[in-house]
């Protein structure tokens, strides 16, 4: 008998359906980046991308501030902190404050840890622009064909330009943002995982959860509960290499984080204590349902079906025999739901500032949601998805990703009033900054890199940490009132932290500051219709409490004094004082000065004769 001929094998090759679907995600993908353009910018172009104009709406100056000094210790000694010596007296840029600049921290190393707000643009526009990816994988994870896939997606990008996830991104929470995307997208890895486990969906869950804990490390300690809930209920039905691969894999996702949480931990007790406000719960209905976060008209409309869906989308997976899935889904929605509440209504988490979390929810709700469209209609996904596509610029006006953009790059006012600070003082002695919370554009933050001084405020006026309550805030001089203070407590204020000029905003800190003879009005500073003052105050410049010593240079990598010569065997500077600090040369030791008027202790040196050169350089603990 004679046998047949082989035939060559032939790769199988995707079904044609596949890569369709590929194309109109591509194509959505696309126009939620020409929609991202138009954040940068009037018209949507690349230019505002690629200039080096920084973004200074929200907290995005700070953000791009310690991006680029957390680039360059990282580059510099492995680790993201750093003493910086241009705002308060010095203090400690670590994890601990400021957690959205690790984003900026990780473009800033991409951009060679140069100060490149080009890079920083690029990543928000990179990271608006794959918003509909993330929505699309977390779909496929619950088991969505590709058509009701598409119109996850889809509502995804809805729900991305609504103004309480718009209010998210102007504020600068992108690493809420970017974590809660993360998150998303992990938990249909591990449905995917637990249903059709695989090498390439395991490297997808491992990948989110090292990218999400490096973005939001309370967010995924919130979420370790849940996690272990839904590994504990379909662990047993899975053998030893799905657990070992799994959980090594997420223990190496924390692990991979561990030389900046490290710091994370250890400077957390340099935080300001949280204010507590009380809440009156009789008022609970009323007060949950005029919140913030529902937004009103249509955005309160989307927000009700998407979570009314949810819930039908719950009960589906529930019918379907996919009770782990909706156990993981169904807990993150309730939970991000719960701590937006208690955002609204308890005072803890008021100050924890919780009712952001509301955002998250929705993005839990719009695939739970498809889940339930997708059991009415299963086959009409694809005809749904599509049309929603191209019916994007036609949506009513409420629902129109219409967002105002972002401010980009310093106005001629602004630019004036660095002119100004650049001439009319020196580098000799530090400028008192008053900050307003009412300014939602924080630009002051990028004050030293544009003028070389050194500030006391100016680079936030929520203060974070202990190190920054000691400026003025609103009429508020180190948590007193400017109008309280004597002319003999101004002076020392200013002998103490060495302030040479103020810039006042409010009428009232303008009309103390006019009444103390020892400050004199030199420049007008007209900025969006207030009119600030720049004072000059008349007192000899030092930063050496006791002793003397000549600041000859300093920045976040070390501190270079000279001619450094101590009274009865020290020499105070007017800086602030951190464990990890070292003196070279060794002779020289550096101890922690008492201030009965700051939380923080000064820096004091300790030799038996002067030295010319003194270097200080910190390190952490």
């Amino acid at each position: 008998m004679e046998r047949p001929e082989a035939t060559p094998e032939v790769p199988p090759q995707p079904p044609a359906g596949s890569i369709a679907w590929c194309v109109v995600l591509a194509l959505l993908v696309f126009v939620q980046g020409y929609q991202t353009l138009g954040l940068f910018g009037a018209t949507a172009s690349l230019t505002s991308l690629c200039d080096e104009r920084p973004i200074l709406t929200g907290r995005h100056p700070l953000h791009q501030y310690h991006g680029y000094l957390g680039a360059r210790a990282l580059l510099g000694h492995g680790n993201l902190s750093c003493y910086d010596p241009a705002f308060h007296a010095g203090y400690p840029k670590t994890p601990v404050f400021d957690s959205g600049s690790r984003p900026a921290e990780f473009l800033f190393v991409l951009a060679g840890a140069e100060f490149h707000p080009a890079a920083y643009k690029w990543g928000l526009a990179l990271f608006c622009t794959s918003v509909p990816l993330a929505f699309w994988f977390a779909a496929r994870g619950l088991g969505l064909p590709r058509g009701s896939a598409m119109l996850t997606a889809f509502l995804g990008v809805v729900v991305f330009w609504q103004p309480p996830c718009q209010l998210l991104l102007r504020d600068g929470d992108i690493d809420l943002l970017l974590a809660g995307l993360l998150v998303l997208a992990q938990a249909g890895g591990l449905i995917r995982y637990h249903e059709h486990p695989s090498v390439l969906v395991w490297a997808g869950v491992i990948a989110a959860g090292f990218l999400a804990w490096f973005a939001n490390p309370v967010l995924l300690a919130a979420l370790l509960p849940p996690a272990l809930v839904y590994y504990f209920q379909v662990g047993p039905r899975h053998r030893l290499a799905w657990h070992a691969f799994l959980v090594v894999g997420l223990l190496s996702a924390i692990a991979a984080n561990a030389f900046w949480i490290y710091d994370w931990v250890g400077y957390w007790w340099l935080r300001v204590p949280l204010r507590l406000d009380g809440v009156a719960w009789q008022s609970l209905p009323a007060t949950l349902w005029h919140a913030e976060f529902w937004g009103d008209g249509p955005h309160r409309v989307l927000a009700l079906t998407l979570l009314a869906l949810s819930v039908v989308g719950l009960r589906t997976l529930a019918n379907q025999d996919r009770t782990p899935a909706a156990v993981l889904f169904g807990i993150y929605l309730g939970e991000f739901l719960l701590l937006a509440g208690l955002g609204v209504l308890s005072g803890l988490f008021v100050a924890l500032d919780s009712a952001r979390l509301f955002v998250l929810a929705l993005f839990f709700a719009v695939p739970l949601g498809v889940v339930a469209i997708h059991a009415w209609v299963p086959r009409s996904g694809w005809l749904v998805a599509i049309t929603a596509l191209w019916l994007l610029p036609a949506l009513p006006h409420g629902l129109r990703p219409a967002t105002p953009p972002l401010r980009v790059g310093v106005d001629s006012e602004q630019v004036r009033i660095v002119e100004t600070l650049r001439q009319g003082t020196t580098s000799e002695a530090r400028i008192l900054w008053e900050d307003r919370r009412s300014d939602v554009n924080r630009w002051a933050t990028l004050l030293p890199l544009w003028t070389g001084r050194a500030f006391i405020g100016g680079l936030d006026p929520d203060p974070e940490i202990e190190h920054l309550t000691t400026g003025l805030n609103d009429q508020i001089l180190a948590g007193r009132p400017l109008r309280e203070w004597s002319d003999s407590q101004l002076s020392d204020y200013c002998e103490r932290y060495n302030v040479g000029w103020v810039v006042a905003w409010t009428s009232a800190t303008k009309k103390r500051f006019e009444t103390w003879p020892l400050a004199r009005a030199i420049y007008l500073l007209p900025h969006g219709g207030d009119e600030g003052v720049l004072y000059a105050i008349d007192r000899r410049p030092s930063f050496a409490l006791v002793g003397s010593a000549d600041l000859l240079f300093a920045d976040d990598q070390k501190i270079v004094l000279g001619d450094v010569r101590p009274v009865q065997g020290r020499v105070v500077l007017s800086l602030h004082h951190i464990a990890g600090l070292r003196a070279t040369p060794a002779r020289v030791t550096i101890e922690a000065e008492i201030d009965p008027s700051d939380p923080v202790p000064r820096i004091r040196l300790r030799m038996e004769e002067p030295v010319a050169r003194v270097t200080l350089t910190w390190s952490r603990r």
